[in-house]
Protein backbone atom coordinates (compact mmCIF):
# COMPACT_ATOMS: atom_id res chain seq x y z
CA UNK A 1 0.00 0.00 0.00
CA UNK A 2 1.20 3.48 -0.77
CA UNK A 3 0.31 6.63 1.08
CA UNK A 4 -0.70 8.34 -2.17
CA UNK A 5 -3.49 5.81 -2.78
CA UNK A 6 -5.11 6.68 0.52
CA UNK A 7 -4.81 10.39 -0.14
CA UNK A 8 -6.61 9.98 -3.43
CA UNK A 9 -9.48 8.35 -1.59
CA UNK A 10 -9.44 11.25 0.88
CA UNK A 11 -9.86 13.74 -1.94
CA UNK A 12 -12.73 11.69 -3.30
CA UNK A 13 -14.68 12.52 -0.17
CA UNK A 14 -15.12 16.07 -1.43
CA UNK A 15 -17.84 16.14 -4.10
CA UNK A 16 -17.81 17.01 -6.90
CA UNK A 17 -14.01 16.96 -6.91
CA UNK A 18 -13.48 13.51 -8.41
CA UNK A 19 -17.02 12.64 -9.46
CA UNK A 20 -17.06 10.95 -12.89
CA UNK A 21 -18.51 12.95 -15.79
CA UNK A 22 -19.17 12.14 -19.42
CA UNK A 23 -16.31 12.57 -21.94
CA UNK A 24 -15.83 16.06 -23.34
CA UNK A 25 -16.08 16.90 -27.02
CA UNK A 26 -12.93 18.25 -28.66
CA UNK A 27 -12.71 22.04 -28.66
CA UNK A 28 -15.38 22.44 -26.02
CA UNK A 29 -14.69 25.01 -23.30
CA UNK A 30 -14.78 23.37 -19.88
CA UNK A 31 -16.62 24.91 -16.98
CA UNK A 32 -14.71 25.24 -13.65
CA UNK A 33 -16.52 22.17 -12.28
CA UNK A 34 -15.60 20.19 -15.39
CA UNK A 35 -11.97 21.33 -15.10
CA UNK A 36 -11.82 20.13 -11.49
CA UNK A 37 -13.27 16.77 -12.49
CA UNK A 38 -10.89 16.42 -15.44
CA UNK A 39 -7.89 17.39 -13.29
CA UNK A 40 -8.91 14.66 -10.84
CA UNK A 41 -9.11 12.17 -13.67
CA UNK A 42 -5.66 13.21 -14.88
CA UNK A 43 -4.29 12.54 -11.40
CA UNK A 44 -5.94 9.11 -11.37
CA UNK A 45 -4.18 8.05 -14.61
CA UNK A 46 -0.81 9.54 -13.68
CA UNK A 47 -0.95 12.71 -15.82
CA UNK A 48 0.29 14.82 -12.91
CA UNK A 49 1.69 17.75 -14.92
CA UNK A 50 -1.59 18.15 -16.80
CA UNK A 51 -3.50 18.07 -13.51
CA UNK A 52 -1.06 20.61 -12.04
CA UNK A 53 -1.54 23.02 -14.97
CA UNK A 54 -5.34 22.71 -14.87
CA UNK A 55 -5.45 23.33 -11.11
CA UNK A 56 -3.13 26.33 -11.54
CA UNK A 57 -5.48 27.75 -14.17
CA UNK A 58 -8.41 27.35 -11.80
CA UNK A 59 -6.47 29.16 -9.06
CA UNK A 60 -5.73 32.08 -11.36
CA UNK A 61 -9.48 32.44 -11.70
CA UNK A 62 -10.09 32.02 -7.93
CA UNK A 63 -7.09 31.84 -5.52
CA UNK A 64 -9.41 30.51 -2.80
CA UNK A 65 -10.71 27.52 -4.79
CA UNK A 66 -10.12 24.87 -2.10
CA UNK A 67 -10.74 21.90 -4.40
CA UNK A 68 -8.23 23.26 -6.92
CA UNK A 69 -5.74 23.82 -4.09
CA UNK A 70 -6.11 20.18 -3.00
CA UNK A 71 -5.73 18.95 -6.57
CA UNK A 72 -2.62 21.04 -7.13
CA UNK A 73 -1.16 20.00 -3.79
CA UNK A 74 -1.29 16.36 -4.77
CA UNK A 75 -0.10 17.00 -8.31
CA UNK A 76 2.77 19.20 -7.06
CA UNK A 77 3.87 16.47 -4.70
CA UNK A 78 3.81 13.90 -7.51
CA UNK A 79 6.06 16.02 -9.73
CA UNK A 80 8.50 16.80 -6.90
CA UNK A 81 7.34 20.29 -5.93
CA UNK A 82 6.76 19.46 -2.27
CA UNK A 83 7.10 23.04 -1.01
CA UNK A 84 4.19 24.07 -3.26
CA UNK A 85 2.24 20.99 -2.15
CA UNK A 86 2.63 21.98 1.50
CA UNK A 87 1.79 25.62 0.82
CA UNK A 88 -1.44 24.67 -0.94
CA UNK A 89 -2.41 22.31 1.89
CA UNK A 90 -1.83 25.05 4.47
CA UNK A 91 -3.95 27.42 2.39
CA UNK A 92 -6.84 24.94 2.48
CA UNK A 93 -6.53 24.66 6.27
CA UNK A 94 -6.75 28.43 6.53
CA UNK A 95 -9.82 28.57 4.29
CA UNK A 96 -11.62 25.55 5.77
CA UNK A 97 -13.46 27.54 8.44
CA UNK A 98 -15.12 29.64 5.72
CA UNK A 99 -17.17 26.62 4.58
CA UNK A 100 -18.62 25.14 7.81
CA UNK A 101 -20.55 22.42 5.98
CA UNK A 102 -17.30 21.01 4.56
CA UNK A 103 -14.82 22.17 7.19
CA UNK A 104 -14.10 18.71 8.62
CA UNK A 105 -13.68 17.13 5.18
CA UNK A 106 -11.38 19.94 4.04
CA UNK A 107 -9.21 19.76 7.15
CA UNK A 108 -8.98 16.00 6.76
CA UNK A 109 -8.01 16.19 3.08
CA UNK A 110 -5.52 19.03 3.65
CA UNK A 111 -3.87 17.15 6.51
CA UNK A 112 -3.61 14.05 4.35
CA UNK A 113 -2.03 16.15 1.59
CA UNK A 114 0.46 17.65 4.02
CA UNK A 115 1.37 14.17 5.32
CA UNK A 116 1.90 12.94 1.79
CA UNK A 117 4.25 15.81 0.92
CA UNK A 118 6.25 15.36 4.13
CA UNK A 119 6.51 11.62 3.49
CA UNK A 120 7.87 12.33 0.00
CA UNK A 121 10.54 14.53 1.59
CA UNK A 122 11.49 11.66 3.89
CA UNK A 123 10.12 13.46 6.96
CA UNK A 124 8.03 10.53 8.10
CA UNK A 125 7.77 11.50 11.76
CA UNK A 126 6.21 14.85 10.84
CA UNK A 127 4.02 13.01 8.34
CA UNK A 128 2.73 10.82 11.16
CA UNK A 129 1.83 13.90 13.21
CA UNK A 130 -0.21 15.29 10.31
CA UNK A 131 -1.96 11.93 9.90
CA UNK A 132 -3.01 12.20 13.54
CA UNK A 133 -4.51 15.57 12.64
CA UNK A 134 -6.22 13.98 9.65
CA UNK A 135 -7.76 11.28 11.85
CA UNK A 136 -8.87 13.86 14.41
CA UNK A 137 -10.69 15.99 11.80
CA UNK A 138 -12.07 13.08 9.75
CA UNK A 139 -15.72 13.72 8.82
CA UNK A 140 -16.71 10.04 9.14
CA UNK A 141 -15.46 6.64 10.30
CA UNK A 142 -14.25 5.62 6.85
CA UNK A 143 -12.06 8.71 6.51
CA UNK A 144 -10.63 8.17 9.98
CA UNK A 145 -9.82 4.55 9.19
CA UNK A 146 -8.03 5.76 6.06
CA UNK A 147 -5.82 8.13 8.08
CA UNK A 148 -5.10 5.44 10.69
CA UNK A 149 -4.15 2.95 7.98
CA UNK A 150 -1.76 5.46 6.41
CA UNK A 151 -0.32 6.27 9.85
CA UNK A 152 0.43 2.61 10.49
CA UNK A 153 1.96 2.23 7.05
CA UNK A 154 4.14 5.30 7.49
CA UNK A 155 5.20 4.17 10.96
CA UNK A 156 6.30 0.82 9.54
CA UNK A 157 8.52 2.68 7.03
CA UNK A 158 9.89 5.19 9.54
CA UNK A 159 13.34 4.50 10.97
CA UNK A 160 12.51 6.78 13.90
CA UNK A 161 9.81 5.91 16.42
CA UNK A 162 9.00 7.78 19.63
CA UNK A 163 6.72 6.76 22.48
CA UNK A 164 5.66 9.16 25.24
CA UNK A 165 4.34 8.13 28.65
CA UNK A 166 2.47 10.19 31.21
CA UNK A 167 0.67 9.26 34.43
CA UNK A 168 -0.48 11.09 37.52
CA UNK A 169 -1.23 8.90 40.52
CA UNK A 170 -2.40 9.55 44.07
CA UNK A 171 -0.61 6.99 46.29
CA UNK A 172 -0.99 5.89 49.89
CA UNK A 173 2.75 5.08 50.11
CA UNK A 174 5.16 6.94 47.82
CA UNK A 175 8.30 6.09 49.83
CA UNK A 176 7.70 2.34 50.30
CA UNK A 177 7.55 3.04 54.02
CA UNK A 178 6.45 0.58 56.67
CA UNK A 179 2.79 0.16 57.48
CA UNK A 180 3.86 -0.12 61.16
CA UNK A 181 4.81 2.72 63.50
CA UNK A 182 7.07 0.39 65.51
CA UNK A 183 9.03 -2.77 64.72
CA UNK A 184 11.21 -5.42 66.35
CA UNK A 185 14.75 -4.86 65.09
CA UNK A 186 18.28 -6.18 65.65
CA UNK A 187 17.00 -9.11 67.69
CA UNK A 188 15.89 -6.86 70.56
CA UNK A 189 13.04 -8.21 72.73
CA UNK A 190 10.99 -5.04 72.33
CA UNK A 191 9.69 -2.85 69.53
CA UNK A 192 11.54 0.22 68.31
CA UNK A 193 9.47 3.28 67.37
CA UNK A 194 9.92 4.13 63.68
CA UNK A 195 10.51 7.75 62.67
CA UNK A 196 7.88 9.33 60.44
CA UNK A 197 10.09 9.18 57.35
CA UNK A 198 10.35 5.37 57.71
CA UNK A 199 6.55 5.02 57.76
CA UNK A 200 4.22 5.11 54.76
CA UNK A 201 3.86 8.64 53.41
CA UNK A 202 0.94 9.45 51.12
CA UNK A 203 1.11 11.84 48.21
CA UNK A 204 0.85 12.25 44.45
CA UNK A 205 3.22 10.81 41.85
CA UNK A 206 3.84 12.45 38.48
CA UNK A 207 5.59 10.15 36.00
CA UNK A 208 6.90 11.19 32.58
CA UNK A 209 8.78 9.02 30.13
CA UNK A 210 10.03 8.90 26.56
CA UNK A 211 11.47 6.12 24.45
CA UNK A 212 12.87 6.90 21.03
CA UNK A 213 14.43 4.36 18.72
CA UNK A 214 16.26 4.40 15.41
CA UNK A 215 16.07 1.34 13.14
CA UNK A 216 19.66 0.90 12.05
CA UNK A 217 19.05 -2.22 9.94
CA UNK A 218 16.01 -4.11 8.68
CA UNK A 219 15.03 -6.93 6.36
CA UNK A 220 12.15 -9.39 6.12
CA UNK A 221 13.86 -11.62 8.69
CA UNK A 222 15.59 -9.25 11.11
CA UNK A 223 15.61 -5.77 12.61
CA UNK A 224 18.20 -3.89 14.68
CA UNK A 225 17.21 -0.88 16.77
CA UNK A 226 19.19 1.70 18.72
CA UNK A 227 17.14 3.31 21.46
CA UNK A 228 17.16 5.89 24.22
CA UNK A 229 14.81 5.73 27.20
CA UNK A 230 14.35 8.36 29.90
CA UNK A 231 11.92 8.33 32.83
CA UNK A 232 11.27 10.63 35.76
CA UNK A 233 9.07 10.10 38.82
CA UNK A 234 8.34 13.19 40.88
CA UNK A 235 6.33 13.33 44.12
CA UNK A 236 4.34 15.77 46.20
CA UNK A 237 3.63 14.83 49.82
CA UNK A 238 0.15 15.14 51.27
CA UNK A 239 -0.50 17.38 54.29
CA UNK A 240 -0.86 14.26 56.46
CA UNK A 241 2.55 13.02 55.30
CA UNK A 242 4.13 16.40 56.03
CA UNK A 243 2.71 16.27 59.55
CA UNK A 244 4.03 12.72 60.05
CA UNK A 245 7.51 13.52 58.70
CA UNK A 246 8.07 17.31 58.95
CA UNK A 247 11.60 17.10 57.58
CA UNK A 248 10.66 15.08 54.50
CA UNK A 249 10.04 16.50 51.01
CA UNK A 250 8.58 14.91 47.90
CA UNK A 251 11.86 15.52 46.08
CA UNK A 252 13.60 13.22 48.59
CA UNK A 253 11.99 10.27 46.79
CA UNK A 254 12.21 11.50 43.19
CA UNK A 255 13.90 9.16 40.71
CA UNK A 256 15.34 9.69 37.24
CA UNK A 257 16.60 7.00 34.89
CA UNK A 258 18.34 7.21 31.51
CA UNK A 259 19.04 4.13 29.40
CA UNK A 260 20.70 3.65 26.00
CA UNK A 261 20.76 0.32 24.24
CA UNK A 262 20.62 -1.84 21.17
CA UNK A 263 18.01 -4.53 20.41
CA UNK A 264 18.12 -7.11 17.65
CA UNK A 265 15.24 -9.35 16.54
CA UNK A 266 15.35 -12.14 14.00
CA UNK A 267 12.80 -14.60 12.65
CA UNK A 268 14.47 -17.38 10.63
CA UNK A 269 12.87 -20.45 9.07
CA UNK A 270 9.10 -20.68 9.12
CA UNK A 271 8.70 -17.51 11.16
CA UNK A 272 7.03 -19.26 14.09
CA UNK A 273 9.94 -18.40 16.39
CA UNK A 274 11.23 -14.85 16.93
CA UNK A 275 14.60 -14.52 18.67
CA UNK A 276 15.80 -11.38 20.41
CA UNK A 277 18.99 -10.18 22.02
CA UNK A 278 19.98 -6.84 23.43
CA UNK A 279 22.32 -4.82 25.58
CA UNK A 280 21.88 -1.56 27.45
CA UNK A 281 23.68 0.80 29.80
CA UNK A 282 22.21 3.44 32.04
CA UNK A 283 22.26 5.46 35.21
CA UNK A 284 19.76 6.58 37.83
CA UNK A 285 19.35 9.22 40.50
CA UNK A 286 17.42 9.11 43.75
CA UNK A 287 16.48 12.18 45.74
CA UNK A 288 18.47 14.32 43.31
CA UNK A 289 21.75 12.42 43.85
CA UNK A 290 23.49 9.94 41.58
CA UNK A 291 22.38 6.53 42.80
CA UNK A 292 23.45 3.74 40.42
CA UNK A 293 24.98 2.75 37.10
CA UNK A 294 23.94 -0.45 35.39
CA UNK A 295 24.68 -2.71 32.46
CA UNK A 296 22.14 -5.15 31.05
CA UNK A 297 22.14 -7.98 28.56
CA UNK A 298 19.29 -10.22 27.48
CA UNK A 299 18.38 -13.15 25.24
CA UNK A 300 14.84 -14.15 24.40
CA UNK A 301 12.55 -16.16 22.17
CA UNK A 302 8.85 -15.95 21.35
CA UNK A 303 7.33 -19.15 19.97
CA UNK A 304 3.96 -19.34 18.23
CA UNK A 305 2.64 -22.69 19.46
CA UNK A 306 -0.59 -22.20 17.53
CA UNK A 307 -2.73 -19.41 16.10
CA UNK A 308 -4.02 -18.62 19.60
CA UNK A 309 -1.15 -19.60 21.92
CA UNK A 310 2.34 -18.13 22.26
CA UNK A 311 5.25 -19.02 24.56
CA UNK A 312 8.03 -16.63 25.57
CA UNK A 313 11.37 -17.48 27.20
CA UNK A 314 14.18 -15.19 28.29
CA UNK A 315 17.46 -14.79 30.15
CA UNK A 316 18.68 -11.46 31.51
CA UNK A 317 21.83 -10.39 33.33
CA UNK A 318 22.20 -7.08 35.20
CA UNK A 319 25.31 -5.54 36.71
CA UNK A 320 24.71 -2.65 39.12
CA UNK A 321 27.37 -0.29 40.47
CA UNK A 322 27.35 3.31 41.60
CA UNK A 323 28.01 5.59 44.54
CA UNK A 324 24.90 4.65 46.58
CA UNK A 325 23.59 1.36 45.20
CA UNK A 326 24.91 -2.02 46.39
CA UNK A 327 27.26 -3.39 43.73
CA UNK A 328 25.46 -6.52 42.55
CA UNK A 329 25.05 -9.00 39.71
CA UNK A 330 21.57 -10.39 39.06
CA UNK A 331 20.56 -13.27 36.77
CA UNK A 332 16.93 -13.58 35.72
CA UNK A 333 15.16 -16.42 33.94
CA UNK A 334 11.64 -15.68 32.76
CA UNK A 335 8.92 -17.46 30.87
CA UNK A 336 5.35 -16.79 29.91
CA UNK A 337 2.44 -18.07 27.91
CA UNK A 338 -0.55 -16.22 26.44
CA UNK A 339 -3.68 -17.83 25.05
CA UNK A 340 -6.70 -16.40 23.26
CA UNK A 341 -9.95 -18.04 24.28
CA UNK A 342 -12.82 -18.79 21.93
CA UNK A 343 -14.62 -15.77 23.42
CA UNK A 344 -11.81 -13.49 22.24
CA UNK A 345 -10.45 -12.88 25.74
CA UNK A 346 -6.70 -13.31 26.34
CA UNK A 347 -5.25 -14.99 29.43
CA UNK A 348 -1.58 -14.92 30.38
CA UNK A 349 0.79 -16.56 32.86
CA UNK A 350 4.37 -15.48 33.61
CA UNK A 351 7.12 -16.85 35.87
CA UNK A 352 10.36 -15.06 36.77
CA UNK A 353 13.30 -16.44 38.79
CA UNK A 354 16.08 -14.13 40.03
CA UNK A 355 19.37 -14.74 41.80
CA UNK A 356 21.29 -11.62 42.92
CA UNK A 357 24.72 -11.58 44.56
CA UNK A 358 26.50 -8.55 45.98
CA UNK A 359 29.72 -7.56 47.68
CA UNK A 360 27.45 -6.59 50.56
CA UNK A 361 26.19 -9.89 51.98
CA UNK A 362 22.90 -8.47 53.26
CA UNK A 363 22.01 -7.42 49.68
CA UNK A 364 22.09 -11.03 48.36
CA UNK A 365 18.67 -12.46 47.57
CA UNK A 366 16.70 -15.07 45.65
CA UNK A 367 13.30 -14.27 44.19
CA UNK A 368 10.33 -15.97 42.56
CA UNK A 369 7.61 -14.00 40.74
CA UNK A 370 4.40 -15.37 39.28
CA UNK A 371 1.84 -13.28 37.40
CA UNK A 372 -1.55 -13.95 35.84
CA UNK A 373 -3.48 -11.60 33.56
CA UNK A 374 -6.89 -11.53 31.90
CA UNK A 375 -7.98 -9.22 29.09
CA UNK A 376 -11.69 -9.67 28.26
CA UNK A 377 -12.92 -9.10 24.73
CA UNK A 378 -15.08 -6.02 24.38
CA UNK A 379 -15.61 -3.01 26.60
CA UNK A 380 -16.48 -2.66 30.27
CA UNK A 381 -18.17 0.63 31.17
CA UNK A 382 -16.99 1.99 27.83
CA UNK A 383 -13.36 0.98 28.42
CA UNK A 384 -11.02 -1.81 27.32
CA UNK A 385 -10.10 -3.71 30.50
CA UNK A 386 -7.12 -5.74 31.64
CA UNK A 387 -6.93 -7.42 35.04
CA UNK A 388 -3.90 -8.93 36.70
CA UNK A 389 -2.35 -10.34 39.86
CA UNK A 390 1.39 -10.63 40.57
CA UNK A 391 2.86 -12.59 43.49
CA UNK A 392 6.45 -12.42 44.71
CA UNK A 393 8.61 -14.28 47.22
CA UNK A 394 12.06 -12.91 48.08
CA UNK A 395 14.58 -14.50 50.45
CA UNK A 396 17.56 -12.63 51.94
CA UNK A 397 19.88 -15.19 53.63
CA UNK A 398 21.27 -12.41 55.82
CA UNK A 399 19.63 -9.30 57.24
CA UNK A 400 21.15 -6.37 59.13
CA UNK A 401 17.88 -6.05 61.03
CA UNK A 402 17.58 -9.72 62.08
CA UNK A 403 21.04 -11.11 62.79
CA UNK A 404 21.30 -14.84 62.19
CA UNK A 405 17.76 -15.12 60.83
CA UNK A 406 17.78 -13.53 57.40
CA UNK A 407 14.66 -11.96 55.95
CA UNK A 408 11.76 -13.25 53.86
CA UNK A 409 9.25 -11.05 52.01
CA UNK A 410 5.98 -12.11 50.41
CA UNK A 411 4.13 -9.59 48.25
CA UNK A 412 1.22 -9.27 45.86
CA UNK A 413 0.19 -6.62 43.36
CA UNK A 414 -3.44 -6.57 42.18
CA UNK A 415 -4.47 -4.23 39.36
CA UNK A 416 -7.39 -3.37 37.11
CA UNK A 417 -6.52 -1.32 34.04
CA UNK A 418 -9.02 0.48 31.79
CA UNK A 419 -8.30 2.23 28.47
CA UNK A 420 -11.14 4.41 27.19
CA UNK A 421 -11.00 3.71 23.44
CA UNK A 422 -14.14 5.73 22.70
CA UNK A 423 -12.50 8.89 24.05
CA UNK A 424 -10.01 9.83 21.37
CA UNK A 425 -8.03 13.02 20.91
CA UNK A 426 -5.46 13.07 18.10
CA UNK A 427 -5.13 9.31 18.41
CA UNK A 428 -4.64 9.19 22.18
CA UNK A 429 -6.91 7.57 24.76
CA UNK A 430 -7.12 8.25 28.51
CA UNK A 431 -6.48 5.35 30.87
CA UNK A 432 -7.12 4.59 34.54
CA UNK A 433 -5.36 1.90 36.57
CA UNK A 434 -6.46 0.87 40.06
CA UNK A 435 -3.67 -0.84 41.99
CA UNK A 436 -3.34 -2.43 45.42
CA UNK A 437 0.00 -3.84 46.60
CA UNK A 438 0.96 -5.36 49.93
CA UNK A 439 4.10 -6.92 51.33
CA UNK A 440 4.48 -9.06 54.44
CA UNK A 441 8.00 -9.41 55.81
CA UNK A 442 9.67 -11.40 58.58
CA UNK A 443 11.14 -8.02 59.58
CA UNK A 444 8.30 -5.69 60.58
CA UNK A 445 10.10 -2.67 59.15
CA UNK A 446 9.43 -3.99 55.64
CA UNK A 447 5.69 -4.59 55.97
CA UNK A 448 4.34 -2.39 53.16
CA UNK A 449 0.84 -1.49 51.99
CA UNK A 450 0.23 0.61 48.90
CA UNK A 451 -2.93 1.71 47.14
CA UNK A 452 -3.18 4.08 44.24
CA UNK A 453 -4.98 5.24 41.10
CA UNK A 454 -2.96 5.99 37.97
CA UNK A 455 -4.40 8.31 35.35
CA UNK A 456 -2.57 8.29 32.06
CA UNK A 457 -2.65 8.68 28.28
CA UNK A 458 -1.98 5.97 25.67
CA UNK A 459 -1.76 5.89 21.91
CA UNK A 460 -4.81 4.51 20.13
CA UNK A 461 -2.88 3.19 17.11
Amino acid sequence: MALGIALGAGLAALPPLLAPTPARAEGRILTPDEMRTTAGQMLAIGQDKVAYDMATALLKRDPDDVQALLLRSRAARNIGRTDEAKADARRVLKLASQTPEQEAALRHAASMAMAQALSTEGRRTWGQLWLRRAAQSAPDAESRALAVRDFQYLRSRNRWSTNLRFTIAPHSNINNGSVNNAAELYGLPFEVALPGAAQALSGVELALGITTRYRASESRRHATDLYLQADTHQYELSEEAKDLAPGAKGSDYATNTVLVGVAHRMMPGTGRVEYSLGAAAGASTYGGDHYANFLRGNLGARIALSRVTALSLGLQADRTTGPRAPHATAWRINGGVSHRLSTGAVVGLSVNLTESTSKIDVADYSEVRVGVSFAPDGLWFGAEPQLGLNWRWRDYPLSAYAPGEGRQDEAYDLYADFTFRKVDYFGFNPSVTFRSAQQWSSVDLFDIDRMGVQIGIRTAY
